[in-house]
């Protein structure tokens, strides 16, 4: 058996339609994910994917405090999974963040992904590019 493991988390700002919340979204599963009211990247750290979630908080944070220097109005940072939907995530503060990026990481540390692929599968596969 082959353990495979990558789950990421982007970082983007947004400026929400429906809650007219500014803030720093953190989008578990990636950019395919992340909300849909995302602004343009300006800050370092923005618009990337982590592997690591601690990390994608830690910058998160990072941008929103160069945020509210710059434009002088609340900023919130957010994290959630929108599976897809567009979802507006709710705003957490910094210790909920962090509670939740450890015990994020902590679930996919020991979560497996596992496939065994029996050989004559393979072999099959091999003639039908033939």
């Amino acid at each position: 058996m082959e353990k495979i493991q990558k789950q990421t988390y982007f970082v983007s700002r947004q400026n929400y339609y429906y809650s007219a919340i500014k803030c720093v979204e953190i989008a578990v599963g990636g950019l395919n994910y992340a909300g849909c009211d995302m602004l343009c990247y300006r800050y370092s750290g923005e618009g990337e994917e982590y592997e690591n979630p601690i990390e994608a908080v830690e910058a998160a944070i990072k941008i929103a405090k160069h945020w509210v220097r710059d434009c002088h109005e609340r900023i919130d940072v957010c994290a959630g999974h929108s599976q897809g939907m567009g979802l507006e995530f709710e705003p957490a503060t910094l210790r909920e963040l962090r509670t939740w990026a450890i015990e994020e990481k902590e679930k996919w540390e020991n979560f497996e992904f596992k496939f065994d692929i029996s050989s004559e599968l393979l072999d099959l596969c091999e003639n039908c590019r033939k």
